[in-house]
């Protein structure tokens, strides 16, 4: 079953808010619990500190000195001690107190809620029990027993009093053990009520959520629906169109100049394609015409031998022009899907470059061209010695053929830091400034009269510009109409190896 994309990013945005809630309602209730527990101990160990204090003093056990008692207290340098204290009464008040009274007058000074904290002190030697008014008969579990204590130094206990649940906290010396508890029955309800609203809520947030992430999950898509509709209207015939770009550079709107530039470059290949259909039809057209012709005049009408021999020669010509139009077709259309591949040697190209030099410098004679080179020794380059041999010849044999009779072709190989640099230099006849970029597209032709003259199918510079770059070199042309023209070709002395896949030449 397909999920569309609404449903898969509103799925996953309420199940990353439903896990975010989640671990927001953990640690809320964790560290509430965690706060309010700390809390309660510290208040606990502060009373118990504060008491324990209290009856560690020599005076607190004599009535007679209960004065030496109060001008201590009012001595402390505990802000902690004063605070649990409170105001402690005149001398006057207390004179003649007992111990008891004077912890119960001790316990209802209390700054904190005295009401809710229950304190018990037991001492060691009498096993008397002093309680705070409000345990009444109940008694905290931790106290001595036969002069022995159950309780260690000091510790932390849940216990319940009657049937109320309660922190406790003892502390236990030479004189006295003190015991101090708390109810933490309102904490536990707070925590309770805490928990049922993050229960509660919960749910009804995910449902808010997935509705709110739904609908602005359509409003975002709506765009891209937009962009799908009007892609589906550009075919073949009206790649011109393009989609409607936002004013605002965001992520639909890379995404629209990306699919834009897709659009551009198809456009562009489309052209290339039927540019390249035609041109091939045209050029194989010709000679088939010429071909045709020839056949069926020799065949319709009687002829004499030396005719016939012209006729069938001259046919020969047309069919090797064919077979070599397709020929070179067959290899670029190859070098298109990659599927021709570079057999990459480390040769001396000054020797391969010296054997083309002497084999130009014969066809040149017919046409008294003066051909002169000055080729490096020892220049060691990768390259496939098949492919590359079909650049040199194409350029130097290019060179002959548009440089007129009496005209000088320069040949020459030298090496740079990490290159070699291969030139063809001719006083021929040039290229047009506007014809330098389109030289290199498959049958082109500068000028298709003086073309058809010379001969040539317009796909030769096509191949070197496809050879050239699957050795990762470069190929470039300087050139002023009536002054001749200079090819250089740019080779690195290694380089990785390619498919001989050619780019585009736009």
């Amino acid at each position: 079953m397909k999920i569309s994309a609404l449903t898969k990013l509103s799925f996953w945005y309420t199940a990353i808010l439903g896990l975010t809630l989640a671990a927001f309602g953990f640690y809320l209730y964790w560290s509430l619990s965690s706060e309010l527990n700390e809390n309660i101990d510290e208040s606990l160990m502060d009373i118990g500190h504060a008491v324990r204090k209290v009856i560690s003093l020599d005076e607190f056990r004599k009535s007679d000195k209960v004065s030496h008692f109060i001008r201590d207290i009012n001595k402390a340098n505990s802000n902690q001690e004063k605070k649990f204290i409170g105001p402690v009464l005149a001398e006057n008040e207390i004179e003649n107190q007992g111990s008891e009274d004077l912890l119960t007058s001790l316990y209802n000074n209390i700054l904190m809620d005295s009401r809710n904290y229950l304190i018990q002190v037991q001492w060691r030697k009498t096993n008397e029990i002093w309680r705070s008014a409000n345990l009444k008969n109940d008694t905290l579990p931790c106290f001595f027993k036969n002069s022995k204590y159950t309780c260690p130094d000091s510790a932390f206990s849940d216990n319940y009093v009657g049937d109320i649940q309660v922190r406790i906290f003892t502390l236990i010396n030479r004189e006295a053990a003190v015991s101090v508890a708390y109810p933490i029955g309102e904490m536990e309800d707070t925590l309770k009520g805490l928990f049922r609203i993050l229960i509660y809520a919960m749910p009804l947030i995910l449902l808010i959520s997935a509705f709110g992430g739904m609908y602005l999950s359509r409003i975002s898509l709506r765009s891209i629906d937009k962009i799908t509709k009007t892609a589906k209207t550009i075919t073949a015939r009206n790649l011109s169109d393009r989609l409607p770009e936002p004013r605002v550079k965001d992520e639909l709107g890379r995404l629209i100049e990306t699919i834009n530039e897709m659009i551009d470059r198809l456009e562009v290949s489309f052209r290339q394609i039927k540019q390249f259909t035609s041109d091939a039809s045209h050029e194989l057209k010709t000679p088939l015409t010429i071909l045709r012709g020839e056949l069926e005049l020799a065949l319709h009408s009687p002829r004499s031998t030396e005719e016939y021999e012209y006729l069938i020669a001259s046919a020969l010509n047309e069919v090797q022009r064919l077979s070599s139009v397709v020929e070179t077709l067959l290899d670029l259309s190859r070098a298109d899907m990659g599927q021709l591949q570079m057999n990459l040697t480390v040769n001396d190209l000054s020797q391969h470059v010296m054997d083309i030099s002497d084999d130009i410098t014969i066809l040149a004679e017919e046409k008294n061209i003066k051909v002169d080179s000055e080729i490096e020794n020892a220049v060691m380059v990768e390259y496939d010695s098949g492919r590359l041999h079909q650049v040199l010849l194409n350029l130097v044999d290019n060179a002959v053929k548009y440089t007129p009779d009496g005209g000088t072709i320069l040949i020459k190989l030298e090496k740079s830091d990490d290159s070699a640099i291969f030139t063809v230099k001719d006083s021929g006849m040039g290229i047009p400034e506007k014809d330098l970029p389109l030289i290199f597209d498959r049958f082109y032709r500068v000028d298709k009269a003086r073309s058809k003259e010379i001969g040539g199918t317009g796909l030769g510079l096509s191949i070197v510009k496809w050879i050239v770059d699957a050795h990762d070199g470069i190929i470039e042309v300087d050139s002023e109409l009536k002054k001749g023209s200079e090819f250089r070709m740019i080779l690195p002395f290694l380089h990785e190896k390619k498919s001989g896949k050619p780019e585009n030449n736009n």
